[in-house]
């Protein structure tokens, strides 16, 4: 069967138009950040503040939650991107022994972004570190995990599950420039390249433990937990996308 140039043309928007309803469906995010001298989140609510490698605003806060004060090793019912309550929440291995790579906040970055608060500070450990989190509501979801120390160059490794990556820690070099420095490390062997993140695809489940080892010290910044949308749901993006040009192309002819 031949199909016109500009039916194909129409497919092809509404392919782009149902990918793009699709990837919006996709970014409901949880983000937590941990403070020491780097708060994305100065008031504990919900915050316009963005940051993260997945750019995202409403980040809680480990010292600042949901608007308290707030010094704890472990915290509930976490608020998604919306700015909306979730039934997650998370606890680390340690009380939050936190450290900064800068002994002051490095402020905003120059793009608007607060990754340099980001990745500044983290909860300090020598040797291994884990954070449990649990009560995920993503049936699918990819998990971003930021790790970092004040002296460049020690080596570690970061993981979830069966699944660990190697590196070596970036230091200074993340927050001394004009915006954040993100370098992801995707090392399943011990080859340790410089890296602040690593990105874990793929999960399912409403619960998973980040462990981290860093035996000159060192620790993570924090974590997004990143829904994926459902092939179904990607499916009906795509079918409205086209329905949308259709019904477009029909009223043009009339």
């Amino acid at each position: 069967m031949k199909i016109s140039s500009s039916f194909a043309k129409t497919l092809s928007i509404a392919g782009f138009i149902g990918v793009a309803a699709a990837a919006t469906q996709a970014q409901s995010v949880i983000s937590v950040n941990i403070d020491n001298n780097s708060t994305v989140n100065p008031t504990g609510g919900p915050n316009s503040n963005q940051a993260g490698v997945v750019l995202s605003p409403n980040w809680n806060d480990s010292y600042y939650q949901n608007g308290t004060p707030y010094w704890n090793n472990s915290v509930a019912n976490l608020m998604d991107n919306s700015g909306a309550t979730t039934t997650a929440s998370y606890t680390c291995s340690a009380y939050w022994s936190a450290y900064s790579v800068l002994g002051s906040h490095p402020g905003q970055d120059a793009d608007g972004s607060y990754n340099r608060e980001l990745l500044n500070g983290y909860f300090n450990v020598q040797g291994a570190e884990s954070i449990a989190i649990s009560g995920i509501s993503y049936g699918t979801y990819d998990i971003y995990v930021y790790f970092n120390a004040d002296v460049a160059g020690r080596a570690g490794a970061v993981g979830i599950g069966a699944t660990t990556y190697s590196f070596s820690t970036v230091g200074p070099a993340s927050v001394n420039g004009a915006n954040g420095l993100f370098l992801q490390t995707t090392d399943t062997a011990s080859g340790n390249p410089t890296a602040d993140y690593a990105v874990f695809t793929g999960l399912t489940g409403s619960s998973q433990t980040i462990f981290e080892n860093n035996p000159s010290w060192g620790g993570i910044n924090g974590f997004q937990i990143v829904a994926v949308p459902e092939p179904s749901s990607m499916a009906l993006a795509v079918m409205g996308g086209f329905g949308v040009l259709l019904m477009n192309r029909r009223f043009k002819k009339s």
